[in-house]
């Protein structure tokens, strides 16, 4: 029976919040099902994923993924869909109606909150949607009302609140209201504004007109001298041009946790309760995971990145470089002969 499901590696295997119906992960099931690996046993029915050819998206298995891994597991049997990642959302929709873990309450508005995201979905009816997730027709609709009343509200919030940003403005629209706020911020109370702000992106700035450039033939030196990846094996070709974005990336998952750290901010605040934190938090951890991982970090250790090997190597996918998710996930040998294949070109 297990041979019709193939056993795939977890590592290649893509999780997505938007695919995960559960408000959280049950960590009890996640031991019982840990145990029940242990012990031999498999899944029946197994996780789900659909494949659109290049990755893998989990649409149902969350739990059993998790069990794998704290069981010390690197690969999971799994049921292989074809489809797009709209496919995996319709299926994940529904797919906990009838596992042994019920879904709650929470759970099954969630699925809607999750299916009224979608763009497509959306569109459809009601009633469409309530099939779609296994809840009732009412949930759907009162759903759909609260996101409306939501997006509403946060909008005249977002507009009162907004300079709670970074705590550095103290006077609101509310303020206005009270002659003790207004008079303490100096602002007359029948006339006082709202402090505007302008919030300019993070950014370094540009050197000053003082500062002096370097000579346009200093540039070519600059990078003679840096041709190589983070472990010193030196750079050729295009892959010098790939290796120049490791940097832009890293400083875009640090951006990132800046932006992070200024939502919580708007989120704790009196009028940014209507931010899902917790949601947005996961989105943006993940993509600041996503983009750390897919960063250049090394030349491929089989192919040294140079053809004629390069264009039949799968450890790099002819890429001809591993970014760093891909590297930690090389097997020790590979590992060691990337220190070899340093030494060699070294001593060339």
């Amino acid at each position: 029976m297990n041979s019709v499901f193939p056993a795939l590696d977890i590592a290649a295997i893509k999780t997505d919040q938007r695919l995960q119906m559960r408000v959280a992960l049950n960590d009890e099931h996640v031991d019982d099902l840990a145990e029940a690996l242990a012990e031999g046993k498999s899944f029946k029915p197994p996780p789900v994923v659909f494949w659109n050819g290049l990755d893998y998206w989990l649409a149902d298995g969350f739990h059993r993924l998790a069990a794998h891994i704290k069981a010390g597991l690197t690969h999971m049997r799994c049921e292989i869909r074809n489809g797009e990642f709209r496919d995996a959302l319709r299926y994940a929709l529904g797919a906990n109606q009838h596992t042994s873990l019920k879904r709650t309450n929470a759970d099954k508005r969630k699925a809607v909150e999750m299916a009224l995201a979608d763009e497509e979905i959306a569109k459809m009816s009601n009633r469409q949607i309530a099939d779609l997730c296994g809840v009732s027709t009412w949930l759907v609709d009162d759903t759909r009302v609260q996101l409306i009343a939501r997006l509403s509200q946060s909008s005249d919030h977002l507009t009162a609140r907004i300079s709670h940003l970074d705590d550095r403005t103290t006077v609101t629209s509310d303020d206005r209201k009270s002659p003790q706020k207004a008079a303490a911020a100096n602002v007359p109370a029948a006339t006082a504004e709202p402090v505007r702000r302008t919030f300019e992106p993070d950014v370094f700035e540009p050197p000053s007109e003082q500062t002096p450039s370097l000579p346009t033939t200093a540039t070519p030196a600059a990078k003679q001298q840096n041709l190589t990846d983070p472990f010193g094996r030196p750079l050729t070709g295009d892959l010098v041009d790939v290796f120049e974005h490791r940097t832009a990336i890293m400083s875009m998952v640090a951006e990132l946790e800046e932006v992070k750290g200024r939502i919580k901010n708007l989120h704790a605040h009196h009028g940014g309760e209507f931010m899902p934190w917790p949601a947005i938090e996961y989105q943006l951890s993940a993509a600041q995971k996503q983009l750390e991982a897919t960063a250049p970090q090394a030349v491929c250790p089989e192919c040294g990145g140079a053809n004629p090997l390069r264009a039949i190597c799968r450890t790099c996918d002819e890429r001809g470089f591993v970014a760093v998710g891909r590297f930690t996930q090389l097997a020790p040998v590979l590992q060691q002969k990337a220190k070899a294949f340093c030494a060699e070109r070294g001593r060339g």
